[in-house]
This record gives structure tokens, sequence and C-alpha cells, in this order.
């Protein structure tokens, strides 16, 4: 599976759009980062994670340029959170605001790529958790996680980072790993993910 392609270039346009708008707001690590409704949600700086309100199941996590919020919708909106894993700068802009400037500045059609990416995304989680096993689940999440750049993956430890995305025990998934390190699949020191060799279909 191939992690969907961030919109870097649509995102930039965007952000940038609002860098005048007002003063930017700047949270420290962990802090929450609103979202609301009728409000677009434009982070400038930082690295942060997707959060589903409900259990806490890390759903993703990314980098700036981000916005969210462009559907105006408030039960959608509900299902996630966002926190900052470093210091964010980001604000917040009113969606008839945010869109009156699009159409202003005949940058409307950027959204389809951002919104696209959304789903594009979801539908690459889903494929990688739905009907899965453990091991699959474990697997699909070594991958995904070897896909990210550099410098994000030297700050997450792959097993938080599992058991945040899958609900697995963290038993299973210190089991699992302890067994791939030892078979030469991946290599693993401190905590971090530094190579992924060769990964079965299933583990024997």
């Amino acid at each position: 599976m191939t992690l969907p392609a961030k919109p870097i270039t649509e995102l930039y346009r965007l952000t940038d759009l609002f860098t005048d708008y007002n003063k930017l707001t700047r949270v420290e690590r962990y802090t929450l980062i609103p979202i609301k409704a009728n409000m677009v949600t434009l982070i400038h700086g930082g690295q942060f994670s997707l959060i589903r309100s409900s259990d806490r199941l890390l759903i993703e996590k990314q980098t700036a340029p981000a916005l969210y919020g462009l559907s105006g919708n408030t039960r959608s909106l509900s299902y996630i959170r966002i926190y900052a894993d470093t210091q964010c700068y980001y604000q917040l802009v009113p969606l008839d605001i945010f869109m009156q400037r699009l159409v202003e500045n005949n940058l409307l059609q950027l959204t389809s790529a951002v919104l696209s990416w959304h789903i594009e995304s979801l539908l690459y989680r889903d494929e990688m958790m739905m009907g899965r096993n453990s091991y699959q689940m474990i697997k699909g999440n070594i991958l995904h996680l070897n896909q990210l750049d550099e410098f994000m993956r030297a700050k997450i430890n792959v097993a938080d980072f599992i058991v945040k995305r899958t609900n697995l025990s963290r038993s299973i998934v210190m089991k699992v790993l302890s067994i791939m390190r030892a078979k030469n699949h991946i290599d693993v020191k401190r905590g971090k993910l530094l190579a992924v060799y060769n990964l079965p279909d299933k583990l024997n």
C-alpha cells in the first residue's frame, strides 16, 4: 500500500492566503488545537495528531501545512480532535470568509485536491486495518510509518505508534516486533524504526 501523496503545493497556497487575516496562535505540545463548526482551522507550523474523540484512537500523525473544517459539518467535526505533538501555529477563519477569499483569488479548485486527499487517506487506513488480523495490522502500520518523512519518523516510538493506531495490546505488539527484529525483518533502535527489509505475509 502506498501512502496517498499530500497536496503540499495546494495546502501552502491555501494557508499562505490567510497569513494576513489575523495573528497566528501558538500552542505547546499536548495542547488541543480547536476545530469548530463553520470555521476552518489552518495549521501553519508544527507536527500534530488526529485523535478519534470516542476512544482516543490515533487516526494519523501530520505536519503543517494543513486545514480542517471545509465541510462546515458540526457532526463530522465532533468525531476528531487535534493535539499538538510539537509547538504548533494555527488560526481560525470563518468558513464564509475562507470561501469568499478563495473565490476572489480564483483558488476554489484547490479545495478539491485537499478533500480528495482526506478521503484517500481514510480509504488507505481502512484497507490497512479493516478485516485484518493482528500481524497484518502491525505489518501495515510499520510499512506506513516507514513511508513518513525521516524527520517525523525520528520522533515516533514504533510500538507506541502501533498500539495507538490499532488498539492492540502492548504485549502483542511488543512480541511481534521482537520476532520481526530477531528475524531481521526490521531494524529498530531506541524504539525508533530505522529500516524495513522484508516483511512476510505471515509471521511463522
